[in-house]
């Protein structure tokens, strides 16, 4: 697995949004899931990291801090960017689809 964005031809890269108050296991699953599958199948070409709005360690809901990968502004190109529950209301420029990918290339099932 790279976190530097670098995905071999049709991969891409899978963002998990963290920010304060998101519950840990709503990133910490697929993390855990994307990180075996991106690490055990490289051939896939795919990559995964986590961001924040500002690159800054956040404060889960249960008081766990998490300093992320990126800021959203240094993000590699994303095919897909998750985290399911409590998302705050994003802002127009950061909405995903209902699907929530966004700037899906392909299908996404995350």
């Amino acid at each position: 697995m790279t976190t530097d964005g670098a995905a071999p031809q049709g991969g891409g890269h899978i963002g998990i949004f963290l920010f304060d108050g998101v519950e840990e296991l709503d990133f910490a699953g697929p993390w855990e899931v994307l990180a075996w599958w991106t690490r055990g199948f490289p051939e896939d070409g795919y990559t995964c990291s986590t961001f924040s709005a500002d690159g800054r360690p956040v404060t889960c809901n249960k008081g766990l801090s998490v300093t992320p990968h990126h800021a959203r502004a240094d993000l590699p190109p994303m095919a897909c960017s998750s985290t399911r529950a409590a998302t705050p209301e994003p802002s127009a420029s950061t909405r995903t689809t209902s699907s929530g990918c966004a700037r899906p290339r392909r299908p996404c099932h995350c």
